[in-house]
């Protein structure tokens, strides 16, 4: 079990535990305030977000799943 903020891809996650052979599931969600030093990479952290789930201008919070991955 996990957690992993939404801009770094819950689709990679699960890949990451299928190709461990796990079966992943979100098992709880919040959502937060965006992390201050966030800010400072924001560039960054739009780059590696694939998923798209960073709004435009700056975010006032942020998803973050509990993910867990179970032996078949």
């Amino acid at each position: 079990m996990f957690t992993i903020f939404a801009f770094l891809g819950c689709k990679a996650a699960f890949a990451r535990c299928e190709a461990a052979g796990l079966i992943p599931r979100i098992v709880g969600n919040e959502t937060q305030s965006f992390p201050r030093i966030g800010y400072e990479r924001l560039d960054h952290l739009r780059a590696l977000d694939a998923e798209g789930t960073l709004p435009s201008g700056m975010p006032a919070g942020v998803e973050r799943f509990v993910i867990e991955g179970q032996l078949p």
